[in-house]
């Protein structure tokens, strides 16, 4: 018998007690697939087949590491075998690209071992969840904090250093040598939004019965 005949012997026992499952995990929104003890692919249904491209044919054994990113197979078949060879439950995020359309596919992808009546092991049963639209929207905070976070680094470059000021009347003078209204210099280089208001020095030296009056 070969191997891919073998896959197919195995599968066939699982449909004889599990024929609910079968049924029930074609409609499933979610990637849902079976191994044998050895981590080989025995059966996935409609949707991971659709995340990756693949028939059912193409992912039995270790065909399905094909529909793997090529930046994420080393490290996503390296932990995959290191699940199986301590009989542990699977839960990592990683990419699918679709072999026949090359969209890739952002999936949360989960495994527990599957074990007979007596305690021996069987397989796996997993599940790929697509994540990609929350994976797209953090991205797009993150880019969104990284732009914010430039801005407020560059004004704080700009406010740096000494200021060059006149001991007169208080203008500023800018990197281009010319000379402003303070007022002027911190709204072209600033966030802030000045406002007007008069103090209680100024106060008492132009208005002196007001500022009198009001400390009656």
């Amino acid at each position: 018998m070969t191997k891919k005949n073998s896959y197919f012997s195995e599968l066939s026992d699982l449909r004889k007690n599990e024929s609910l499952f079968f049924a029930l995990s074609e409609f499933s929104p979610a990637g849902i697939y079976l191994t044998n003890k050895d981590g080989d692919c025995l059966y996935s249904n409609r949707q991971w087949q659709k995340m990756a491209g693949l028939s059912a044919e193409e992912a039995i054994g270790e065909g399905w590491k094909k529909a793997l990113h090529p930046d994420d197979i080393k490290e996503i078949f390296s932990k995959w075998n290191k699940v199986v060879e301590t009989q542990g439950e699977w839960n990592f995020e990683y990419r699918f690209v679709n072999q026949e359309t090359e969209e890739i596919t952002w999936v949360l992808g989960l495994a527990k071992p599957l074990y007979d009546e007596k305690g021996i092991l069987k397989g796996y049963i997993g599940l790929n969840i697509d994540i990609t639209k929350d994976k797209l929207k953090n991205e797009e905070i993150r880019n969104q904090l990284h732009e914010e976070l430039e801005y407020a680094h560059s004004q704080l470059e700009r406010l740096q250093g000494i200021l060059p000021i006149c001991a007169s009347c208080k203008k500023i003078r800018d990197s281009n040598s010319n000379w402003k209204e303070i007022d002027q210099y911190i709204v072209e280089n600033t966030n802030a939004d000045l406002s007007h208001g008069i103090c209680p020095d100024c106060l008492q030296k132009l208005y002196p019965g007001y500022y009198n009056k009001k400390r009656e």
